[in-house]
């Protein structure tokens, strides 16, 4: 949904999309995470599933691909 706001992955405050990037990639595909997020001023958590990332061809797509799965998981909600 629009304007959620990430504030953890399983526990892990995040700080910026650099770190929501390390924490995920340290996970295999399948495996489930706890996001804690914000949403219209509540603070909320849900158990998520995650998908096998793309294979990465060059930087400018490995920084596009880390901008859009951002954008996704914010929005997967």
């Amino acid at each position: 949904i629009k304007n959620d706001l990430l504030l953890s992955v399983d526990g892990e405050k995040l700080d910026s999309v650099e770190e929501l990037t390390i924490l995920i990639s340290n996970k295999q595909p399948d495996e489930s995470i706890l996001l804690e997020f914000q949403r219209d001023g509540n603070t909320l958590s849900e158990k998520v599933t995650l998908g096998e990332r793309p294979k990465e061809e060059n930087k400018w797509e490995r920084n596009w691909s880390s901008s859009y799965f951002y954008h996704l998981v914010a929005n997967v909600f």
